[in-house]
């Protein structure tokens, strides 16, 4: 569930970066760093390991061109497919 609301917000911005503190809204409680970046390997584990570009002590980003190349080099789970 969290997973999803990440790449949510990560789609929702493609091409930006999105602040490690845009992501405290996906948590009651205060978000631990490290608890994100978890959940970050986790998405790319699942998906394509490009798909999100890490910006060291800045935030994430979800490139356009990672869901091209995605989309030709390898099979992924429908919710992620594009029409």
């Amino acid at each position: 569930k969290t997973e999803y609301k990440i790449l949510y917000l990560l789609i929702k911005n493609e091409n930006n970066i999105v602040r490690i503190e845009d992501f405290q809204d996906i948590w009651i409680n205060k978000m631990s760093i490290f608890t994100l970046r978890n959940h970050v390997k986790q998405i790319r584990d699942k998906t394509y390991i490009e798909l999100i570009k890490t910006y060291y002590k800045v935030g994430y980003m979800l490139k356009k061109a990672s869901w091209f190349n995605m989309k030709s080099t390898i099979p992924y789970p429908k919710v992620f497919q594009i029409s």
